[in-house]
This record gives C-alpha cells, structure tokens and sequence, in this order.
C-alpha cells in the first residue's frame, strides 16, 4: 500500500550562462519521498527549436523532466508539483525575480521531439495553459567576492613614492588599484605619527559566466587582516564611463585607512577601571575582528565597596582595536576603534572622554545584560537577602559591594539610578 504524494516540490539549480545540460538539475524538497530527473531539453529561438549542450545566457530554453516516487509512495493525476527558479542577475548585473512553475500533474503534456515517457512528462517553459513554448531565461550567476590583500606598512624614514608603497600582495589581474599617502606636508614618514593611506579599487562587474551583483558592498576587502570596510568610502568616480553605475562594466571601491609609523615609544596601552566589589577580578581585552590580541586582569585586592584600580599593555602592536572591560556582577564596557599607535596611549590623559576613567555598571546578578527586575528579584529572594556569601545556596554576586553580606548596602547600589535599568555601555574612542 503506498502514500499518496499530494504536493510535490523541486527547485531548478545551475541553471546559469556559460553552464552545459548535464550541470542543470532538480533538487527534490523532499528526497526521502520523490525525486526529479530532467529527460531532456530544448533551445529555443525565433527561428526554432533545437537540442542544446551550452546554455547561452542570450538564449531561452525549456525543459521535460519526470517525477520518481521513491517506494511506499505515489503519484496520482491530483498531485501538485511545483517548480521554483531562484532569481540571479541578468547580463548587466541587475536582480532577476524568483520564479515558479507549477501545474497539476495530470495535466503534463510531452508530445514533441520524442521526448513523451511514461507515465507522464512535464515541460518546464510553456505558457500557462501548456500549449506553446515560450522559453525560460537562464541566470547569470552571483560572484560575490572577497579579496585578501597586503600593503607594504609605513617605516620611519622611508618615502610613500618608492615602488615598494604602490605594490598591492594578493590583487587579482582584473582588479586595478589607485594608492595615494595622505603625507600632511612631510616627504618621508616620521616615527609615532599617524598618516591616512587612500587606497582606490576599480572591480569588474562582469566575467565570463558570472556577474558581479550591483550592490558593490558584496564585495569584502581585507588589507593586511583587517577588514576595510569599516573605512571604506563612498563610491569614487576613478575609473569606468560613468562612475560605477548600474550600466557600467565596473564600480568603484575606496577606502581611508589610518596607520601610525613605528619608532616612537614602547606601544603602551593604560587606563583606569572603577568598580565594586575589589576582591573579584575584572578582566580587560584588546579585540581586533572579534579576536583576543591581549588580555590583563586586575588582580583582586582586600576591601568593599566602590574601588578604582589600574591596568596596562605592554608592546602593543599599532592598529584599531576594541578594548572590553568584564567583571562578575557588573555590565560589559567597550570602548570601540581604538587607535594604538608606537607612542604610549594612556587613556586617563584623554580628559573629557567618557572612557579616561572607565566605569562599571554594577548589578547584573543574573547575567543576561541587563540591570532589571529579574536582578531585583534575585537579590531580593530569601534564598540571598540576609545571607553570608559562605552560606549554603547563596548567589555570590549578589554581594555587590563586596563585603560578604548581601544587605540594603547591596540593594541600594541596584537600585541607583546610575544602574538600575541600565544595558551594556559602548563608546566610540573617537567620540
């Protein structure tokens, strides 16, 4: 006895210019019930129909294909079948629409070039009511890309107009490159001073059987490691008849990246962390793309309450980083973008910044974030309200102060207002 299959769906793949019939396939939704096998296929032109081997994507083309139920299943003339084609991009980069072709399986019809099999054969490309070959459009394929490339870093001393600065590791031989050092007046590069390198690429859209798609953002660039984007430019007009358009064979990508000459003091990075609770330790990170370059931890000292302690990096290499301060019981700070150079950054000088004294938000007890009610809660159950830390079952960071009681000095520092409500802290270096 088999299940009937009432609603049978497939989707057509490498359906692409430049792509042979034998790349071109159906992949069944559903492989453990049925299965789809293309019988054949026709190119289709004003002049005619014929047998294809290399899908041209000025063509248009349709398709016979048959449905195989796997055992225990079956497909009657009621069945649904559905057809979808993803969109891709036509010849000049612009989005095509998903498409899908659908019909009641009873319904195929086969009876041209021999391509009729039993039971029934059904021909992706008609027309709606399946009586006239109309063609289907294939795809042009999306080449989103990602380019790796190396620069040669500033050296005191050294000239920006030497070949050795206009060279680009790892640049594709259709990608071509504009370099420009942002010098302020000098000719060489000084030790400890920070220039700005614009950089300029000009990336074809099309190549043989694929098209760059029009949102040139699909494009990633990396230069020495790190990601460019977050300097990148509008589009620039260098290059290509109208600069980077729609219709055009190119776009256009810039950036403006910083970089500090090496030679000035030993890359120190320093600060100050204010928090509660001295005896727990904080933690301070120094993240390049989401990665640890450094850690310091604040080592635990004797007391309660609110304390302001030190920390410091030793031979930090220049570059942007992210500096993320954690503590138990207290909400995550970040101080985004920023810029170590080979002079000492000491960030207790940055008079005005929010950051010169970094200071931490205590009373996340539950660790989701957050300075709330569900912390409120927490403290306040009988299970830690009035309750020594060395207690059985007691929730040791509800001992915000530090003292070894979870008293009203603890609810009190909840509920200020410098706290209570309060969500993880970011602030931009240079803001």
């Amino acid at each position: 006895m088999c299940r009937l299959l009432t609603h049978i769906a497939g989707e057509l793949e490498n359906f692409y210019d430049d792509r042979t019939f034998a790349d071109v396939s159906i992949t069944s939704y559903d492989p453990d019930r049925y299965r789809f096998e293309i019988d054949g296929a026709v190119e289709r032109s004003y002049s005619g129909v014929s047998p294809f081997t290399k899908i041209d994507g000025n063509s248009w083309y349709y398709f016979f294909l048959d449905i195989y139920p796997e055992p225990g299943y079956a497909v009657r003339s009621n069945s649904k079948v559905a057809v979808f084609f993803s969109g891709g991009y036509w010849s000049n980069g612009s989005a095509m629409d998903d498409e899908v072709y659908t019909a009641i399986y009873g319904d195929w019809v086969a009876d041209d070039v021999g391509h009729t099999v039993y039971p029934k054969c059904w021909c992706i490309g008609r027309d709606a009511a399946n009586t006239e070959y109309v063609g289907i459009d294939p795809r042009y394929e999306s080449a989103a890309r990602t380019l790796y490339l190396g620069i040669k870093m500033p050296v005191a001393g050294e000239s920006p107009t030497d070949a050795s600065y206009q060279r680009i590791s790892g640049l594709p031989s259709d990608v071509k490159k504009k370099i420009e050092w942002k010098m302020q007046g000098d000719t060489v590069f000084q030790a400890g001073k920070k220039y700005e390198l614009e950089i300029s690429l000009e990336i074809p859209k099309q190549r043989p059987n694929t098209v760059w798609p029009q949102d040139y953002k699909t494009t990633d660039v990396y230069i020495n490691g790190v990601n460019a984007w977050e300097n990148a430019s509008t589009w620039d007009t260098w290059g290509g008849p109208d600069g980077g358009t729609a219709n055009a064979p190119v776009y256009n990508w810039g950036a403006f990246i910083p970089y500090t000459v090496p030679g000035g003091n030993d890359g120190a990075v320093s600060g100050k962390v204010q928090s509660y609770g001295p005896k727990s330790a904080a933690t301070v990170k120094l993240m390049q793309n989401g990665a640890v370059k450094h850690t310091a931890t604040i080592t635990q000292a004797t007391g309660n309450g609110q304390v302001t302690q030190d920390f410091s990096f030793n031979a930090v290499a220049a570059g942007i980083y992210d500096l993320v301060v954690t503590k138990p019981g207290h909400l995550t700070y970040t101080v985004k973008n920023v810029e170590v150079g080979d002079t000492a950054l000491d960030l207790t000088k940055l008079t005005g910044k929010a950051y010169s004294t970094i200071t931490l938000l205590c009373g996340d007890i539950v660790k989701n974030g957050y300075i709330d009610f569900a912390d409120y809660q927490e403290l306040l159950s009988p299970a830690n309200y009035g309750k020594k830390t060395t207690d059985t079952g007691v929730n040791e960071l509800a001992d915000l102060n530090g003292n070894g009681y979870i008293d009203f000095a603890d609810y009190q520092i909840l509920l200020s207002s410098q706290h209570y409500g309060k969500s993880a802290v970011s602030v931009n270096f240079a803001g």
